[in-house]
């Protein structure tokens, strides 16, 4: 029974069936199994189905693959071919070349009527134009980037000229606000002081007369007197004048 249900053949459980008030011990075991089998059975297939997929997608790729490896095969045997080809023209070319540069002037005066050696000789010359032309292009690229870097140093020189004059002009700048605010706080000390110094001297100096009385207020009193003495002194220099020449007569006489 335990064979047919590993089987798979759950026929065999019927007979087990337990029947009215009546007990069978290897029912319960067996079907347990059973349903474990079959559970077992299912994941299997799940499995198996999954593998088959993964087989399939497997198969297309391998398949890819060599297509791929095909076409690169193939690729291959072009690019050698290309490449014998093209090494077999390059050394026909040179040696062809090597001779065109072994020319002297009368070969090239009196030269070889051949077109094949025409066209060689004028790729010769084209190739020599053009190596000359990528030579020019070469030192022109080569000064212009001599001067892009001599600008650049020059730029950055700049720059660090430029920092370090920012720099000083800060310090500077600096320095000026701290005077600026030394010279105000100095300016608000001398202003608060000169007001002390205001007030004492409103104090101290006082004026010689009242500000009512007018100075030197006697002033045509002086005058007439000196006008007085200065007629008096003219008539005794008068009288001292006649008296002298009174005298001087009587002498005479």
């Amino acid at each position: 029974m335990a064979t047919a249900v590993a089987k798979g053949d759950l026929s065999a459980l019927l007979g087990l069936r337990l029947r009215t008030e009546e007990i069978n011990p290897s029912y319960q075991p067996l079907l347990s199994q059973a349903v474990a089998l079959q559970m077992d059975l299912q994941g299997l297939q799940a499995e198996v189905t999954a593998l088959g997929d993964e087989r399939e997608r497997e198969a297309s790729r391998l398949e890819v693959l060599h297509a791929q490896i095909a076409a690169q095969e193939r690729e291959k045997e072009t690019v050698l071919l290309d490449y014998g080809t093209r090494k077999a023209a390059y050394e026909a070319f040179r040696s062809r070349y090597d001779q065109i540069v072994n020319l002297n002037t009368e070969n090239l005066t009196f030269d070889n009527p051949n077109p094949e050696y025409q066209r060689l000789r004028s790729a010769l010359f084209d190739a020599q134009v053009e190596e000359a032309k990528l030579l020019s292009r070469r030192a022109a690229l080569q000064a212009r980037i001599a001067q892009v870097e001599t600008r650049i140093a020059l730029l950055r020189e700049r720059v660090a000229k430029a920092q370090v004059e920012q720099d000083r002009l800060s310090q500077a700048l600096e320095l000026d606000k701290n005077a600026y605010l030394a010279l105000s706080q100095k300016k608000t000390d001398l202003q608060i002081e000169l007001a002390s110094s205001h007030n004492s001297l409103a104090q101290v100096i006082a004026p010689a007369y009242p500000v009512y009385e007018k100075v030197a207020s006697k002033r045509g009193l002086v005058f007439v007197l000196a006008v007085s003495l200065g007629l008096v002194l003219g008539v005794m220099v008068a009288f001292v004048a006649e008296a002298l020449r009174a005298e001087g007569r009587i002498q005479a006489a």
